[in-house]
């Protein structure tokens, strides 16, 4: 499983440690330190130059990141037999070596990360942040307790993983771009060509012939495990719901009358008017404003005499509450189109037109204490629908027949026919409402009459007896002469597919266009312009290498089989890419050039520091460990 470790030093390091350096944010915090004695024996697991991995922190960094995983499944339980065959235990152990190479590294090298260099780090880190994008201190603290670190060791992991960061963009910016290969791989990466292509399926491909009723009785039996109908249960479903319960939930007028009571003035929809104001520092400059001030050139006065614009002066609809306290109360006792002020408030002194004003609605109050009960009864009905599931549990628990129980309790019983899976006969899926899984799953392992427990059903409960059972047959052959048509149709278009592909090509070849062979293939002839390498269109992306391989021309179309089918192509139009206009995309390229040089470079110089400090992996010993690991489960 980890066979190979042992021979870092001879090419092993020079491959992955990059690799390794780049998970730097990605990794479980925390893999290492977290116990320090080897309880599996004196052997260490990894050794790194002067630094050792012990058995306990290969363990624990082992069920660290299988925690991790669990938490990415949704909560599903990894057994440890399961992580170790999808290979945990190999990305484990290269983690715990990253971090060894890098300490001794980072020491030698004398590189850190200042602790203002962290704190900015987390401050700026989007994990932390708000809405708003600033740094939330609540968020910081529930992901502390969530990866079950304190600050202390995030500063310390973060200080190594900056480093790592700062080292290898260092080297990376060593990296060249010689100008005839990025000319050269421009031109390789935006050369464009334009092609008509269609893509030929089996299923495109119409079969006349009809199968004789002999050859599909040969059909039947060779198809006999394929054409099984499942195991069929007829079903009595009880269901309860919130909705089915709001008429059994009783609100009394005493209570109607206390929520009315409190909440009454919730139901009004408060006055509102419609203002335009000016505002200005001084009483003195709002009186001579009022002077010859009316509704028609209150807007007007706004703008010219107090430099207002017009989006300023609307105040807008505003209720009695929504206002200044100063100000509410000589603006909702005016009238509409009063001017009134001036008035002075915390901002400032203010002059107000009312525009407008949309009168208080108070509903009936026969509206209001319909609504009140009806919030009543959604507040009772979840009670009283689980207090009418123990009922229904103790009736049956009592022994008493699920009919009686229903009888007993007015409840409604649906019958239904389906499989385990929830199809019906006809395997169509019955309704979403009775498509409990873990309800079907164990009605299926139930004898005749007998009654399931009473399962969770999304907002409500449900429970079913076994009515009867059809135990798995063959279906007839009348039932499924059409599948057998159907398989016997789909092995012809297979057989047939090669023949009618290879016989369009030569016709495309000969002169033909491709447009006049759809009528042989029943498929559609598509234009792909621009393509390139990387840019697609609607060409299938698993035949565009060949079509860069392909010369332009009818007498050049080409045949690639495809997902499903296969693909005839003609090159229309090749047109080559011209760095020289443009600047960007070539300095793009040159960049990405420098990049991938740096990579490199940076490559050479980690694998060499870990050729100087030397890594052991000790197989042996971490393979017994492990191996008591997985039996710990049995």
């Amino acid at each position: 499983m980890i066979q190979g470790f042992s021979n870092f030093s001879k090419g092993w390091g020079a491959k992955i440690i990059l690799a390794l350096l780049t998970l730097s944010m990605i990794v479980v915090w925390g893999l290492g330190g977290f116990l320090n004695t080897n309880v599996y024996g004196q052997k260490p697991a990894i050794e790194v130059g002067s630094d050792a991995v012990s058995m306990s922190e290969l363990m624990n960094a082992f069920n660290a990141e299988k925690d991790r995983l669990t938490r990415m499944m949704g909560g599903r339980y990894l057994s440890n037999k399961e992580a170790l065959e999808l290979g945990l235990l190999d990305q484990v152990v290269q983690q715990q070596i990253m971090e060894r190479v890098q300490n001794q590294l980072f020491e030698e090298l004398g590189l850190t990360a200042s602790n203002e260099a962290v704190r900015k780090y987390v401050e700026r880190h989007p994990a932390f942040a708000d809405a708003v994008g600033n740094f939330d201190k609540n968020m910081f603290y529930a992901y502390l307790s969530q990866m079950q670190m304190n600050e202390t060791m995030l500063a310390q992991k973060l200080q190594k993983e900056l480093a790592a960061q700062h080292l290898a963009n260092t080297i990376q910016e060593l990296g060249y771009s010689p100008d005839l290969l990025t000319k050269l791989a421009y031109q390789y990466q935006n050369e464009k060509r334009d092609v008509e292509f269609a893509v030929i399926r089996p299923e495109d491909l119409i079969i006349t012939k009809k199968p004789s009723t002999e050859k599909l009785r040969e059909y039947y039996d060779a198809y006999a495990d394929e054409l099984m109908q499942p195991e069929i249960r007829t079903l009595s479903v009880v269901v309860l719901t919130p909705e089915m319960m709001m008429d059994r939930v009783v609100i009394s007028d005493e209570e109607i009358d206390s929520v009315f009571a409190e909440k009454k003035a919730q139901f009004t929809i408060p006055e509102k008017r419609k203002l335009l104001q000016m505002r200005v520092d001084s009483e003195e400059k709002a009186r001579e404003l009022m002077q010859g001030l009316t509704a028609s050139n209150f807007e007007q006065t706004a703008i010219q005499k107090v430099g207002q614009t017009k989006e300023q002066t609307n105040f807008g609809e505003a209720t009695k509450a929504g206002v200044l306290e100063e100000l509410a109360e000589p603006i909702f006792t005016a009238k509409k189109g009063s001017i009134v002020g001036p008035i002075e408030s915390s901002l400032g002194w203010h002059i107000f037109l009312v525009q407008d004003i949309t009168p208080a609605v108070v509903p009936d109050d026969k509206e209001i204490r319909a609504d009140i009960k009806k919030q009543l009864a959604n507040d009772k009905v979840y009670d009283a629908m689980y207090d009418l599931s123990r009922q229904l549990e103790d009736i049956l628990g009592a022994g008493d027949s699920l009919e009686w129980a229903v009888k007993e309790l007015k409840l409604p019983v649906q019958k239904i026919t389906t499989d385990v899976s929830g199809n019906d006969l006809k395997g169509h899926p019955i309704s979403e409402e009775l498509k409990n899984v873990m309800l079907l799953q164990e009605v299926f392992t139930l004898p005749k009459g007998g009654v399931s427990s009473l399962v969770e059903n999304g907002s409500g409960y449900i429970l079913a007896q076994v009515d009867d059972i059809a135990p798995t047959h063959q279906k007839s052959f009348e039932t499924v002469k059409k599948d057998l048509i159907a398989i016997w149709t789909k092995e012809q278009q297979n057989e047939k597919i090669n023949e009618v592909v290879e016989s369009i090509l030569k016709r495309v070849q000969a002169g033909n266009s491709l447009q006049a062979q759809g009528v042989f293939g029943h498929f559609k002839v598509q234009n792909a312009k621009g393509v390139t390498r990387v840019k697609f269109n609607s060409l299938p992306r698993d035949v565009v290498n060949s079509v860069f391989q392909q010369k332009s021309g009818t007498k050049n179309a080409a045949l690639w089989p495809t997902q499903g089918g296969f693909v005839v192509a003609v090159v229309k139009k090749i047109q080559s890419a011209d760095p020289g206009e443009d600047k960007v995309g070539l300095g793009a390229m040159a960049q990405n050039i420098k990049i991938l040089t740096g990579d490199t470079m940076t490559q050479s110089v980690l694998a060499s520091y870990a050729n100087q400090f030397g890594v052991k992996v000790n197989e042996k010993e971490i393979t017994q460990a492990f191996s008591g690991f997985t039996k710990e489960e049995e």
